[in-house]
């Protein structure tokens, strides 16, 4: 009986071991799996900031450029109202052309 009971107690042993060994590898796959989890986030959180970066960057582009389209847009009116007046100034004198003025002679 005691040789069934010495071969009990090593089966238990290697049974235990390898139990051991067991939550050990499921211990270490665990802290892996929590390690590239925390990767994913801290990478998706780093890609959303220069997702919202690059999108801030081109909204001000665009509000720059409409600023810059909206001056060349006032600009070309004032210069078209410039142009309207001088040409209704023009129009408004009977004779827009310059007049010869008479040239006195004068002795010497």
């Amino acid at each position: 009986m005691e040789k069934t009971v010495g071969v009990d107690q090593e089966r238990y042993n290697q049974l235990e071991a390898q139990r051991k060994a067991i939550d050990d590898a499921r211990q270490v796959q665990t802290e892996q799996m929590a390690k590239e989890r925390e990767e994913r986030v801290a990478a998706n959180t780093v890609e959303a900031a220069l997702a919202r970066i690059e999108a801030e960057k081109k909204a001000s582009e665009d509000a720059r450029e409409a600023k810059k389209q909206a001056l060349m847009e006032r600009a070309g009116t004032a210069l078209e109202s410039q142009q309207l007046m001088f040409n209704r100034e023009n129009l408004q004198r009977p004779n827009s052309a310059p007049q010869p003025t008479p040239k006195t002679v004068v002795n010497r």
